[in-house]
């Protein structure tokens, strides 16, 4: 349906701008979207919404450009995880049941409601110990893997590590995030492509909206607070998380 189409577009754009206003957080809107209302499979959702998380990572990347806030001594680490964790995920997620795949979106949408109140002025920047980094690397690959599998908004975690166990700012940690995660929508859409998953038409509006969206909300972030993006993501991720489990 061509005005379906349109919506995309629209989904698109909102859900990357609040993206890059809280750091994080889009996948909380397109895969349910992608789900509830396109209808479509859990790994086609998924893999569609790929196309658009690329449109995401390059508008906010085209804002961060020049400010350096980009973190160059953990970002091609961070990257070379995301690489292995996409490759994975690509083989991974065409055979996941999609009636288990659903629930454990709708889980996880409703388990990371609380990490969008957490109060990111308590993570004090500076330098870390060795053990805090280590610990950080370990978690970062777990919801790095997690992200790329359920696509749900992972990348609000993925701050509040860098922040709290590597001692980034907040805008550093979303900076360096978008960096190093950049490559794992790109990997998971040719794969997931590759294997006829994705459905081109809304990927192709999700990608246009998105990179629109993502540009604006980054250099809103850049500007203001969040907290009123924070409470509209916590009500989204709350009636998505309970549709899908019904």
């Amino acid at each position: 349906m061509e005005w379906l189409v349109l919506v995309t577009f629209l989904v698109g754009l909102g859900s990357s701008m609040l993206s890059g206003m809280s750091g994080g957080g889009g996948g909380f809107i397109t895969v349910p979207y992608f789900l509830l209302v396109v209808g479509l499979p859990p790994a086609n959702a998924l893999a569609t919404a790929k196309m658009g998380g690329i449109g995401t990572s390059f508008g906010a990347i085209t804002a961060l450009k020049g400010k350096g806030l980009v973190h160059k001594g953990l970002v091609y680490k961070f990257m070379a995880i995301t690489v292995v964790c996409s490759l994975i995920a690509a083989w991974l997620i065409p055979r996941l049941d999609p009636g288990l795949f659903r629930r454990i979106i709708g889980i996880f949408l409703l388990l990371l409601v609380p990490t969008l109140f957490i109060n990111k002025k308590a993570f004090h920047p500076g330098a870390r110990s060795k053990r805090w980094i280590g610990w950080g690397f370990v978690l970062y690959t777990i919801f790095s893997f997690l992200q790329t599998v359920i696509g749900t908004g992972m990348g609000s975690v993925l701050v509040l590590i860098l922040m709290f166990l590597f001692g980034l700012s907040a805008l550093e940690s979303n900076a360096t995030k978008r960096v190093a995660q950049s490559v794992q929508s790109v990997i998971l859409f040719v794969l997931l492509s590759i294997q006829g998953l994705v459905y081109w038409w809304h990927g192709a509006d999700g990608l246009i909206g998105s990179t629109i969206g993502s540009h604006i909300g980054t250099h809103i972030a850049i500007k203001r607070g969040d907290r009123f993006v924070k409470i509209m993501l916590a009500v989204v991720m709350v009636t998505s998380g309970v549709a899908l489990l019904v």
